[in-house]
Parts: structure tokens; C-alpha cells; sequence
């Protein structure tokens, strides 16, 4: 949400422009949530203006709003330009392999199933899901953030030196 949804912005005196006063960014859990802005979300303005911004209700950010329009298309450009669908597919083959072969080298069979770009892992003839709770577990521990229950999601900021670091640590 922007200030100029709740009329608090103020006249450019140099350009005339309408300029806002404050932006609130709020990651709701539902479709209607209070801006909380002592709590989950980040008041970027003028202090008097907080109250009134905590007071506020809200059903989207989106709406009638040109700013996250213009992030959008200006993503997907760039998504374009990089041939997005592509590189996702190469990056997410080499991390995964990878990954596998570091298994393999040590008597695990590392299952990837899933497209390469948005890929679930999982240690194969382990029921319970223990052994596959630990591996994720000693990743956290040496610096990596993967997840034991979910599907993981490649992006543009994914770097080969980052997927060896990845494999180094599986290893």
C-alpha cells in the first residue's frame, strides 16, 4: 500500500508532483488484515503518520496501483532477457545432480522428482523421513537453507559458485 490510498502525501514544490509521505508493506496471512505496523510490517515515513497507517484495512496491495504494475513488467522483461525458463532448467539440473552424485558418493540414493527449476529431494527407502530430517538438518548446520518437506524453487540470483558450495557441503 502507498501513502496516496490514504490521501497522505504532499505537493513537490519544485516538480508539482504529488509526492507520498510514507509506504507500508505488509505480508498478510489472510485476504483482510490490519497493517500491524508495530508487528509484521515495514512503515517507511513520517512517525505521525503511523497510528493512523496501523488503523488501516486492507485486501490487496495491487489494485488500481501502477508501482507494482510497472515491478511486474519490468520483471518480466528482464525474465525475457534472460531466457528465465532456460537457465531455471540448467541451474536446477546442476544443483540437483549434483546433490545426487554427493549421495551416491557416500551410499545414499538422493531421489529428485519434480521439474529441475522447482525440485523436491528426498533420501530413497527412508519411510519415516528421519534420515532425510538429519541430511537437511547437518545442510542448516553448515551454512545452507534447504527445507525437508517442500519443493525448493531456483532463481536468477543462483550462482554455479553457489551450487558448488551446495555440493561441497552435501559432500
Amino acid at each position: 500500500m502507498t501513502a496516496d490510498k490514504i490521501h497522505a502525501s504532499r505537493k513537490n514544490k519544485v516538480t508539482g508532483s504529488r509526492t507520498a509521505e510514507v509506504a507500508i508493506h505488509h505480508r498478510g496471512m489472510g485476504l483482510a488484515q490490519t497493517l500491524q505496523v508495530s508487528k509484521p510490517s515495514l512503515f517507511c515515513g513520517k512517525e505521525f503518520l503511523k497510528n493512523a497507517a496501523s488503523s488501516l484495512s486492507y485486501t490487496g496491495s495491487y489494485w488500481m496501483s501502477a508501482v507494482p504494475f510497472a515491478a511486474c513488467i519490468a520483471t518480466l522483461n528482464k525474465l525475457k532477457q534472460i531466457d528465465a525458463p532456460k537457465l531455471f532448467d540448467s541451474l536446477g539440473r546442476e544443483v540437483t545432480s549434483g546433490l545426487q552424485k554427493a549421495g551416491a558418493e557416500h551410499g545414499f540414493n538422493l531421489v529428485v522428482s519434480g521439474a529441475p527449476a522447482l525440485f523436491y529431494l528426498r533420501i530413497a527407502n527412508d519411510d519415516s523421513l528421519l534420515l532425510h530430517q538429519e541430511w537437511v538438518a547437518e545442510f542448516v548446520n553448515r551454512g545452507l537453507f534447504i527445507t525437508s518437506h517442500h519443493n525448493h524453487f531456483i532463481n536468477a540470483s543462483l550462482t554455479h559458485e553457489d551450487i558448488n558450495r551446495a555440493v561441497e557441503i552435501a559432500e
